[in-house]
């Protein structure tokens, strides 16, 4: 379920700012656009509605472990053209 939170007014504007987000911690879809988003902040009168996805917000802990794994092969290929191999 999508939960639509009242923001306090922006200093600047003065504007009334509308937090959507998921409840069960899913990533979510503005109506019309298609676009996801983990969460959403609008102006009120902006009138934005969401709905609730099936994708996690967070990505699986493999996701980051293969990123990490990326990063120190880079690092390693860095470190072999720069005459610093480990």
């Amino acid at each position: 379920m999508v939960i639509y939170e009242t923001l306090p007014k922006e200093k600047e504007t003065n504007w009334t700012l509308i937090r959507a987000y998921s409840s069960l911690g899913m990533k979510i879809i503005q109506d019309g656009t298609g676009i996801t988003f983990d969460e959403a902040i609008d102006p009120d009168f902006a009138n934005r509605t969401y709905m609730e996805t099936n994708i996690p917000v967070k990505e699986p802990e493999a996701h980051e472990e293969e990123l990490e794994q990326k990063l120190f092969e880079a690092e390693t290929v860095v470190d072999i053209l720069m005459g610093l191999e480990k």
